[in-house]
């Protein structure tokens, strides 16, 4: 007498892998959260200076632990006098007066440092080189358009401030050194950054 089984042989039934699931709780979800994390911190407090200049451009990383460059010649945000206490930060973005002129854009960091004027003039003249240029005093005249936005650096002509400035295609860029600042004693610092439809 034969006794007949039915049903499939040799089925298996796989029980779940909860060792795999485990690891991935343990190793991978962290790394992602880290990954996450890295990312808010990029986005939120470091930035990609890139500037342009006659030898090329320069890169640096902006970060809450100061400039790290990248690559090639200082960045001007880098060019900064030792005892530079920060007073204020402007950023502005603005249209021209017709189509043609399209979109404005104007940094300016300002700085105090109870240094001279004329050591002041001294270190920067040495430290910028020949790329910028120097001149005696700060002139606000000229057309409408160009005098807006050295207005927005500094309002009124100063004929003792010190100048140097860089012009570029579609920007100038330079560092403004007033006498006196707030306090009435030593020197204000101004890093601005002038720029024509900028990101194109």
């Amino acid at each position: 007498m034969s006794t007949q089984i039915s049903g499939s042989a040799g089925a298996v039934v796989e029980k779940p892998k909860f060792g795999a699931l485990s690891l991935f709780a343990v190793v991978g979800l962290p790394a992602i959260l880290g990954v996450l994390l890295a990312w808010q911190v990029m986005n939120r407090w470091v930035a990609l200076e890139v500037e342009e200049g006659p030898n090329g451009n320069s890169a640096a990383l902006r970060t809450p632990m100061g400039m790290v460059p990248l690559r090639g010649n200082d960045s001007l945000l880098q060019v900064l006098y030792h005892d530079s206490t920060p007073v204020q930060t402007t950023w502005l973005d603005w249209k021209g007066t017709s189509p043609a002129n399209g979109k404005r854009q104007l940094v300016v960091l300002t700085f105090q440092s109870p240094t001279t004027l004329q050591q002041l003039g001294s270190w920067y003249q040495k430290k910028l080189g020949a790329n910028f240029g120097q001149t005696k005093g700060w002139r606000v005249a000229g057309d409408k358009e160009a005098s807006s936005w050295v207005r927005r650096v500094e309002p009124g002509s100063q004929p003792e401030a010190i100048s140097f400035s860089q012009e570029l295609p579609h920007r100038i860029r330079g560092v403004l050194l007033l006498p006196g600042g707030k306090a009435g004693q030593g020197s204000e610092i101004k890093l601005y950054d002038y720029m024509e439809n900028p990101g194109q």
